[in-house]
C-alpha cells in the first residue's frame, strides 16, 4: 500500500510539472552544475559589405537562471574578425550592464509581443563602425566573405563568468538552451544588377575583315538573373554590340546568337565569365562594379586575341 501512495504521488508530481510553461535551470555547464544562460531570441543574419557604415550586429537574449535572471552583473562583447582560417586579435567592445534586461513586455514588443516568460531580456547592439574601431580597423580592412565573430561573456553577481568557452553542447546547440555566447555573421554582397543598359564598346580585332579600332555605342544589354537570389546573371550579348558590328555581315551572325549570350558573375563588385564565343574559342569577361552610380565596366578576349572594353550604363 505504501508503494501504491508513492506511486501516485510520483504521478500527482509529473502532471502538477507539465502544467507549468517554465522549469527551473539546470545548466549541464563544465564548470557549474547551475548557473545563468543567454537564451536567443533573435539575431542579425549578416552584414551587408557595401553599407558597412550603417551595418549592425544585434542580438535579443533573455537571462535565465534559478532566479529569474537576478544573477546578472553584466556582459561583455567581444569581437574579431575572420577571414578563411585567420583571426584577428578579440577586442572588447562593449560591456552590457543588468539594467539592460527589462521584462519582455518592454523589449520584446516587435520580436514576441505575446510572451509570457518571466525571465528579462536585452537587446544588445553593436555598430560595425564601433567594432571596426574596437579591432583598430577601418573599412578597408573588410572584404565581401569576412566574418564578424561576437562573444558574449556574463558574469553573475557571484562572481561566476559564463561564456563560449566553459558551457556544454546542450547549452550551445540545443533547441530549448540556445545559448551559443558567439555570433558569426557574415560580410554578404547583395547583388541587384538586373535590367536593361545601354553599352558603349570600344575593342580591336585581329581579322584582316576588321582592321583598327572600333567603337559602337546605343547597344541594348540586359542582365537577368540566372535563379533568384542569385550573384550570377544572363547577359543578352556579352559583345555589347562588336561582334555583330564586326562580323555581322561577312559571316551572317545576328545579334540573336546564342553564343553572344553568356553567364557573368558578381563577385561583392567583381564582374568575371567565361564562355564559348560564335567561333570555337573561349571568351573570358573581368570588370567591377561601380557602387555609386551602377555602371558595369568589362573587358573581354577571346581565343583569337580580339578583345574590347564595355561600359555598361543602367537604362
Amino acid at each position: 500500500m505504501n508503494k501504491i501512495k508513492i506511486f501516485f504521488g510520483f504521478l500527482l508530481v509529473i502532471s502538477v510539472a507539465a502544467c507549468t510553461d517554465w522549469v527551473d535551470p539546470s545548466i549541464p555547464y563544465s564548470d557549474f552544475e547551475t548557473g545563468t544562460y543567454l537564451r536567443t531570441l533573435a539575431r542579425t543574419a549578416d552584414v551587408n559589405f557595401f553599407n558597412l557604415d550603417n551595418a549592425k550586429f544585434s542580438v535579443t537574449v533573455e537571462a535565465v537562471d534559478a532566479e529569474d535572471g537576478k544573477t546578472v552583473r553584466e556582459v561583455e562583447v567581444f569581437v574579431k574578425r575572420r577571414r578563411g582560417n585567420s583571426l584577428s586579435p578579440e577586442a572588447k567592445v562593449a560591456t552590457v550592464p543588468a539594467s539592460a534586461f527589462q521584462p519582455h513586455s518592454i523589449i520584446l514588443r516587435d520580436i514576441h509581443p505575446a510572451s509570457g516568460s518571466k525571465y528579462p531580456a536585452a537587446t544588445i547592439e553593436i555598430t560595425i563602425p564601433q567594432a571596426l574601431q574596437a579591432m583598430n580597423m577601418t573599412k578597408a580592412d573588410i572584404n565581401g566573405g569576412d566574418f564578424f565573430e561576437f562573444r558574449l561573456s556574463l558574469t553573475t553577481t557571484s562572481g561566476r563568468v559564463f561564456s563560449s568557452e566553459n558551457l556544454s553542447g546542450d547549452v550551445q546547440g540545443g533547441q530549448y538552451y540556445a545559448s551559443p555566447f558567439f555570433y558569426r555573421v557574415p560580410v554578404v554582397c547583395p547583388s541587384s544588377l538586373q535590367g536593361e543598359y545601354v553599352a558603349t564598346t570600344t575593342g580591336t580585332s585581329t581579322d584582316p575583315c576588321c582592321p583598327g579600332s572600333t567603337t559602337v555605342t546605343g547597344t541594348i544589354v540586359t542582365l537577368t538573373k540566372t535563379a533568384p537570389g542569385a550573384a550570377s546573371y544572363n547577359i543578352s550579348d556579352w559583345s555589347a554590340g562588336l561582334y555583330v558590328e564586326w562580323y555581322g555581315v561577312p559571316y551572317n551572325l545576328p545579334a540573336t546568337h546564342p553564343r553572344l549570350v553568356g553567364v557573368i558573375t558578381d563577385a561583392c563588385g567583381v564582374i568575371s565569365g567565361s564562355f564559348d564565343e560564335p567561333f570555337q574559342t573561349r571568351v573570358t569577361v573581368t570588370g567591377s562594379v561601380n557602387p555609386a552610380t551602377g555602371v558595369i565596366t568589362y573587358t573581354w578576349k577571346n581565343g583569337y586575341d580580339d578583345e574590347a572594353t564595355v561600359v555598361l550604363t543602367p537604362k
